[in-house]
C-alpha cells in the first residue's frame, strides 16, 4: 500500500505577518480493497504552525468531516509557534467505493470551525487485496547521544508474505520536531536497526527529553505500526554513562587536577563521577577534581547513573614534585642550604643545580640566600 503513513500536509487557512497557518493532514494505517468496497483507517491531523517563534492562536473549535466515515473534533484554542506547533491527531475510519480494478481512491475531509469551511482531498494508491502484517515488537538495544539501536521483529508479514521489498522500520519521534527519524531493513523477520546521525543527518538524544519510538512492518500492500507515534506512551530515555578520556595536570608541587571527559548522557541529577584508591571505597566528585600526590600512585575512576556504572578507568600518576637535596650531619638527614663546587681549581658557590625527573630537566636545588 503505497499511501501508508502521513500524506502531504495542506494549508487550511493562514494569517499574520509571521506566517501563522492552520494545516490539515491524514495518516493512513490500512486500506482494504475488497470487491468495490474500500475500507480505510488512520488518523486526521489539525496543526497550527508559524514561520517564526511568535505565538499565534486559533480560538474557534475545529471539526473534521471525513467523507464516508467519522466526524472528528479537534477542540479550540489552538496556540503554537514554529518550534512548538500545536498538533492534534484524531482516529478515523471510512468506507468508500471504487471499481475492483481501481488502483487509487480519493479521500476528502472537510474542516469547519468559525470562519473556516474548506475541503481537502488526498489521492491514495491502493492494491486490490492483501492482509496486514502482525504488529511488530520493538525494544531498545542501546542509546548514545547521537541516536539509538532497536531490536525489531515481526511474526507474520501477512499477504504478500514474500515480497523482496517487505521490511521492518524503526523510528524516533520527539515532541519538538513532530516528525520521525527512521531507518529500516528489508526481507527479514527480525533486525537490529540503528536510527542516528550517520544515516539521517543531525539527530541528538538529549538528557531529560521525552521521546517516542515505534516499529512498522510493511509487506508492500499493507503496513502495521506497533503503535502510533503521537499516541504511544512517552519514554524518558536515559543515556548510559561513559568516559572518553581522563586527563591529569600536575602543577609541579604534587597537586593534581583530574578531568574526566565524556559526552552527553543521562539525567543530570542521576549521573556522577567517582574515584577510588582501592576500588573498594569510592568518592563522588565533579567531572574535574583535585588530589594531592607525592609518589607514584594509581587511582580508579568510573561514571555512574541509573543505567549502571562504566568500566573502571585506571589512571597512573607520577608526580613531578620539587626534589630537595639532603646530606648527612651527625648521622641525620639534613637539607643542604649551601652547596659548593670547584671552578678553575677555586671553590665556587653553586646557585642552581638541575637533575632529571620523569625524563625532564628539573631544578632540584637553588640557593635563595
Amino acid at each position: 500500500m503505497a499511501s501508508s503513513g502521513w500524506q502531504t500536509e495542506q494549508t487550511l487557512t493562514s494569517w499574520g505577518s509571521y506566517g501563522a497557518h492552520l494545516a490539515g493532514n491524514v495518516r493512513i494505517d490500512s486500506i482494504v480493497h475488497a470487491g468495490t468496497t474500500v475500507t480505510i483507517s488512520g488518523a486526521v491531523r489539525c496543526a497550527l504552525r508559524t514561520n517564526s517563534n511568535v505565538a499565534s492562536t486559533w480560538n474557534d473549535a475545529v471539526t473534521g468531516y471525513v467523507t464516508g466515515g467519522s466526524t472528528v473534533s479537534f477542540g479550540g484554542s489552538f496556540s503554537g509557534t514554529k518550534n512548538s506547533p500545536d498538533v492534534r491527531d484524531r482516529s478515523f475510519s471510512a468506507t468508500l467505493t471504487a471499481a475492483s480494478s481501481a488502483t487509487s481512491v480519493s479521500l476528502s475531509v472537510r474542516f469547519a470551525g468559525g470562519t473556516l469551511n474548506t475541503t481537502k482531498s488526498w489521492t491514495l494508491s491502493m492494491d486490490a487485496g492483501g492482509t496486514a502484517p502482525a504488529a511488530p515488537t520493538i525494544s531498545i538495544s542501546s542509546i548514545s547521544d547521537t541516536g539509538a539501536t532497536f531490536a525489531v521483529a515481526v511474526s507474520d508479514y501477512g499477504d504478500p508474505a514474500s515480497d523482496p521489498n517487505r521490511g521492518l522500520y524503526a523510528s524516533i519521534f520527539d515532541l519538538n520536531t513532530l516528525y520521525a527519524r527512521s531507518n529500516g531493513a528489508t526481507a527479514v523477520s527480525s533486525a537490529s536497526i540503528t536510527v542516528d546521525n550517520t544515516s539521517l543527518g543531525a539527530l541528538r538524544i538529549t538528557p531529560n527529553t521525552i521521546y517516542h519510538y515505534y516499529a512498522e512492518a510493511d509487506n508492500t500492500v499493507l503496513q502495521t505500526p506497533s503503535h502510533s507515534p503521537l499516541a504511544s506512551t512517552p519514554t524518558l530515555l536515559t543515556l548510559p554513562a561513559y568516559i572518553t578520556n581522563v586527563v591529569a595536570n600536575d602543577d609541579g608541587t604534587g597537586n593534581i587536577t583530574v578531568s574526566v571527559v565524556h559526552g552527553n548522557e543521562g539525567s543530570d541529577d542521576t549521573v556522577y563521577t567517582e574515584y577510588s584508591y582501592d576500588q573498594s571505597i569510592w568518592n563522588a566528585v565533579q567531572d574535574e577534581f583535585h588530589i594531592t600526590v607525592h609518589s607514584a600512585t594509581t587511582i580508579y575512576i568510573r561514571r555512574e547513573n541509573s543505567t549502571g556504572a562504566t568500566p573502571v578507568y585506571p589512571l597512573s600518576i607520577v608526580p613531578a614534585t620539587t626534589v630537595k637535596l639532603y646530606g648527612s650531619v651527625n648521622n641525620q638527614a639534613k637539607e643542604i642550604k649551601a652547596l659548593y663546587g670547584s671552578v678553575n681549581n677555586r671553590s665556587k658557590k653553586i646557585i642552581k643545580l638541575y637533575g632529571s625527573v620523569n625524563g625532564r630537566s628539573k631544578l632540584i636545588y637553588e640557593d635563595l640566600s
